[in-house]
């Protein structure tokens, strides 16, 4: 159990006095000045727990030159889980401290164990635990485990530490009463100080009210508080609304007060020397421009670029920054010494500026306390150029360029200047995209087929910055590594044939490019654009409580940008149904989605920008209907089933053997629309040995057989059909094709007439009974028919050229003209009218203009990957062009 300033003793700073720090731990009786508490018994509540914590008590005397702590800590060991809490240590900073071992002892029923008296003694080290930081404080840690702890003992240790720090200048201040992390039987927490030091309280959290009198000269300040309960943090809330159960003291009157403590460090050693290396830069300085702007950058770069980040805390160094030409003869040093350093140039070369404290993780919080110095643990540079304000960063790197430097989000700072006032820290919202993300498919070969595939991302900033330097350190095949995991994160399959990195320094901007392949995955026919999805699933459900209610947090500042681009086979992008675009505003950050298509090529674009560090509870509860419903809204595209397979479909699915029954259905569904009917039928009776009742396998095979005039055969499937959708729509198309097969035209007629009484507007009964009316001689049927379809779409001229078929054959030439010359305005290129009307001119004699129309199909099928069939449209292939316009040419006599 550690045994540490903050959860016990606070933090204390004192003025002047002679220096009483040791390296060694003391030991002796509790100070005069201490009230001892009493140990209670573990409540029942925390009978089921490993450790029970009964007591923690803090003391403190408060003095001008010296703040002396007392602080006791007694906890049950309850179970064997909880014997790991023997490990005790103590911390303390042997420059300012000078910690007295008060009691250590262990209760063991009646018994009383003092542990330091059966022999044992405390082990001193000095653990750097940030090395890896290049961070070195000083810190001492002693060390023990008190031997043969059992089940049931209550161990109690006590310490009293005697805090000088001279740089404070008489200034005390302590934080006390931390109790928001833990149960505790009895809190309890004591300030006594001079009557005449002014001293200020504030307190946080639901501590009690405090009991307070005044003595002897002195005053008193106490609060205890009984088996509390940890402090539940309000969820998604600010940093400042989770410090939980907390106490200040402090004597500075106001932040001015403070500041004016700290600004002479700064004024001392933030000095360019007459002459030496450090006035040789300067003076480089200043000759390679007069433009101050250009100066501050070049001191920011010398400071960050030049000197590196080693803190040294040892000694004065918590709060005293080193010399400006200390700092440059090492080249190395902490916030400080670095912010003295840059200050010291921009004063030599005419540029205002001064040091602000800041405290990057709790700063949201200072705001909302006293003055106090130790509350800060960070400082940086304001500087003036041209009536504008830079934050200039000296333990950064890489800031190239002022105007890119946002305001840091430290909460709140303090300029170390006259007068002076906390200033908030908080980035405005980012005017372009600190991350972008752009995936560009190009699956024009076909929709099951392997697709080119280019992945971009681009940092800027700071996060460039860190990701440079991490993947710097990465060897090359660690690095490609990376890069293929991040790939497959887009696409499961996709296989990686280049990536590369790239760093701008001067605009810290990171770009990754991966390139590869990856075949798309469409699960049950819809496939989900990489980057699309917006939104979140928030939970902002609070307990009831003091702060059920303030503020919820937003990530600020971030603005992400991401761009989908999928060019798509032939048709496939024109038939999307494209969502509404977004642009709202939720929970403080605003959304924009957008889906455009332009020929065969669909573009998802979708951004979210934040524009507020933090949002009222009210307002972020009333965003989560909305959030939710865009998080379940990503971007899909539907392969219809009017899809047509490529011939780069046909053969990537057969270069993979189906590994289950979708992946047969849709092989079968491809060598379908192939007219490979051999390996079409080969899928579907595999599908259907692993699903004998399936509609679709089962229906598309009975179509193959009756197509072959397997006619025994298309009646088992049909019977299969039957027993699993009797009736069904599916069924009755079925037999009627077979029917019609067999040249059964009236039974094919009444089978498709079932259909049409189902669903008068189904186009393909009518054309199909049309077309069967027609086999049978039925002429006047078939041309009504195909005339209702016409009526229902004008612009189907697959029924206009079945209906000018029909007029040919009943040598009604006059009518299947018009219906041609229709069908030819609304598609003058496509194969199957220029067919039509090639076979229509032959019809009438009109040989040369048969050859002009069978040429132009010849050069439209060429053109063309594959000859599209449209519904019931009569189609010639290609083959057919060629032999009906030479037999036409051979009629001309032009052979």
């Amino acid at each position: 159990m550690r045994f540490t300033s903050f959860l016990l003793a606070g933090t204390a700073i004192a003025s002047s006095s002679a220096a009483i720090a040791a390296d060694q731990l003391k030991f002796g009786p509790l100070p005069s000045w201490v009230a001892e508490q009493p140990v209670p018994p573990a409540s029942d509540k925390v009978k089921d727990r490993p450790v029970a914590l009964l007591l923690h008590d803090q003391q403190n005397l408060l003095e001008p030159g010296k703040i002396s702590t007392y602080s006791e800590l007694a906890f049950k060991i309850q179970k064997p889980e909880g014997l790991a809490a023997g490990n005790l240590s103590i911390t303390w900073n042997p420059a300012f401290d000078s910690v007295t071992v008060n009691r250590l002892e262990v209760r063991r029923g009646n018994q009383v164990i003092d542990v330091l008296k059966s022999g044992q003694t405390f082990t001193t080290m000095r653990r750097e635990s940030n090395l890896e930081l290049a961070m070195l404080d000083g810190m001492l840690t002693a060390n023990i485990q008190p031997e043969g702890l059992q089940e049931g003992d209550v161990v109690e240790l006590a310490t009293t530490t005697e805090h000088v720090d001279p740089v404070l200048k008489g200034h005390v201040e302590a934080n006390f009463a931390p109790w928001g992390g833990a149960q505790i039987g009895l809190a309890h927490a004591r300030i006594v100080w001079p009557s005449n030091v002014s001293l200020k309280f504030q307190k946080m959290g639901d501590l009690p009210a405090p009991q307070q009198s005044a003595a002897d000269g002195k005053k008193l300040y106490e609060l205890t508080m009984r088996d509390i309960e940890p402090v539940i943090d309000p969820k998604g809330a600010p940093i400042r609304f989770k410090i939980g159960r907390m106490g200040e003291a402090s004597d500075f009157g106001s932040w001015a007060d403070a500041a004016r403590l700290m600004a002479p460090l700064y004024r001392e050693t933030a000095v360019i020397p007459a002459s030496g290396p450090l006035r040789d830069e300067v003076e480089k300085i200043r000759k390679a421009s007069a433009d101050p702007k250009v100066r501050a950058q070049q001191a920011l770069q010398l400071v960050q670029d030049r000197v590196r980040y080693v803190a040294l805390l040892m000694g004065q160094g918590g709060y005293v920054p080193a010399s400006a030409e200390t700092t440059w003869s090492r080249r190395f040093g902490d916030c400080k010494a670095k912010t003295a350093l840059l200050l010291a140039v921009l004063h030599e070369l005419g540029i205002q500026a001064e040091p602000v404290l800041a405290n990057p993780i709790l700063g949201d919080a200072i705001g909302d306390g006293l003055p106090m110095i130790g509350l800060f643990n960070h400082v940086l540079v304001r500087a003036h150029v041209a009536n504008k304000a830079y934050w200039l960063d000296g333990t950064r790197s890489g800031d190239s360029d002022l105007d890119s430097i946002e305001v840091p989000d430290f909460g709140w700072g303090l300029p170390l200047i006259e007068n002076a006032q906390l200033v908030h820290m908080v980035p405005a919202p980012r005017n372009s995209p600190s991350a972008e993300r752009r995936v560009d498919v190009d699956a024009t070969a076909g929709a099951y087929a392997s697709a080119p595939v280019t992945i971009q991302e681009i940092y800027r900033g700071d996060s460039a910055v860190q990701m440079n330097a991490a993947y710097a350190s990465l060897s090359s095949d660690q690095r490609d590594e990376q890069m293929r995991d991040k790939a497959r994160g887009y696409f499961d399959t996709f296989s990686t044939s280049s990536s590369t990195l790239q760093f701008d320094k001067i605009k810290r901007e990171l770009e990754i490019k991966i390139q590869g392949t990856a075949k798309l995955n469409w699960k049950d026919g819809w496939l989900y654009v990489p980057t699309s999805s917006i939104g979140f699933d928030p939970d902002f459900d609070r307990p009831a409580g003091p702060l059920h209610d303030v503020p919820v947090e937003v990530s600020h500042p971030r603005f992400a940008k991401d761009v989908a681009t999928l060019k798509l086979p032939a048709g496939l992008a024109s038939g999307q149904k494209l969502d509404p675009a977004v642009h709202e505003t939720l929970a403080g950050v605003e959304y924009l989605r957008t889906e455009t298509v332009s020929g065969d090529t669909l573009t998802v674009e979708s951004s979210e920008r934040s524009i507020a560090p933090e949002v009222p509870y009210k307002e972020a509860l009333a965003a989560v209907p909305r959030l939710r419903a865009l998080n379940k809204d990503d971007v899909y595209l539907r392969l219809s089933d009017q899809y047509r397979p490529t011939d780069g479909d046909v053969a990537a699915l057969k270069e993979q053997a189906p590994q289950s029954l979708n992946e047969y259905l849709i092989r079968a569904g491809a060598y379908l629309a192939h007219d490979q009917l051999d390996a079409a039928l080969a899928d579907l009776n595999a599908a259907l040995a692993l699903d004998p009742r399936n509609v679709w396998a089962l229906l598309k095979r009975a179509w193959i057989r009756a197509a072959r005039h397997e006619f025994a055969d298309a009646d088992q499937d049909i019977a299969a059909l039957e027993s699993v959708e009797p009736g069904s729509a599916e069924v009755i198309g079925t037999r009627a094709y077979l029917a019609e097969m067999k040249g059964d035209f009236e039974t094919a007629t009444k089978e498709y007439s079932k259909l049409i009484d189902r669903d008068p507007k189904n186009k393909f009964a009518h054309t199909r009974r049309g077309l069967s009316y027609a086999a049978a001689g039925k002429t006047a049927e078939a041309i009504q028919d195909l005339t209702a379809l016409i009526a229902a779409d004008p612009k189907d001229y697959g029924s206009l050229l079945n209906r000018a078929t029909i007029e040919a054959g009943a040598n009604k030439l006059t009518d299947a003209a018009k219906d041609v010359q229709a069908a030819l305005a609304l598609k003058p290129n496509d194969p199957a009218v220029l067919s039509s009307a090639g076979r229509l001119a032959e019809q009438q004699g009109d040989y040369r203009l048969a050859v002009e129309y069978f040429s132009k199909q010849v050069d439209a099928q060429k053109a063309s990957p594959y000859f599209p069939t449209l519904g019931e449209t009569p189609v010639i292939g290609i083959g057919g062009a060629f032999a009906a316009r030479a037999n036409a040419y051979w009629i001309l006599g032009d052979y």
